[in-house]
C-alpha cells in the first residue's frame, strides 16, 4: 500500500527543437578537477550538505554528500563549453567542429551526455519557453 496513492508526475517530452535550444549549466555545488598536468580526463565532484531533520538520518548520513564522475577528454571538453549562453546545438556544432564528425553524431551524443548529467544532478537545462 506504501507509494500506491502517489502518483509520479509525467512531464511531456519536448521535441528536438527544444532540446537543441536548452541551455546547460553546472550545478553550483559541482567542481571540476583534472587528474594531472598532462591528462586529459577530469573529475566532476558535487558536494550537498544532507538536508534531513530526521534524527536517525543525521547520525548515518555523513555531513557532505559526495557523487564523483570521471570525465574523459570528450566530456572535458563539452562541460567547458557550459557558460549560461551556449544552447546545445553550439555546444554540438563545437564539438563537430573540433573533433571532426559528423553533425548530427555529435548533436546525438552531446545531447545524451547533457541528459546523464542532469539525471545525476550534476548539471541543470534551461529550456526556454
Amino acid at each position: 500500500m506504501i507509494g500506491r496513492g502517489i502518483a509520479k508526475r509525467e512531464f511531456p517530452k519536448p521535441d528536438r527543437g527544444a532540446v537543441m535550444r536548452s541551455i546547460p549549466i553546472l550545478n553550483a555545488q559541482v567542481e571540476l578537477i583534472r587528474d594531472d598536468a598532462g591528462s586529459t580526463g577530469a573529475m566532476l565532484i558535487s558536494r550537498r550538505p544532507r538536508s534531513s531533520n530526521n534524527w536517525l538520518a543525521r547520525c548515518l548520513i555523513p555531513p557532505v554528500i559526495e557523487k564523483r564522475l570521471k570525465l574523459d577528454e570528450l566530456g572535458v571538453f563539452v562541460v567547458n563549453l557550459f557558460d549560461g549562453v551556449r544552447d546545445v546545438a553550439t555546444i554540438a556544432a563545437i564539438f563537430a567542429t573540433h573533433f571532426k564528425v559528423n553533425r548530427r553524431e555529435a548533436e546525438l551524443s552531446t545531447a545524451l551526455f547533457i541528459k546523464r548529467l542532469a539525471e545525476r544532478e550534476m548539471a541543470a537545462i534551461i529550456v526556454p519557453t
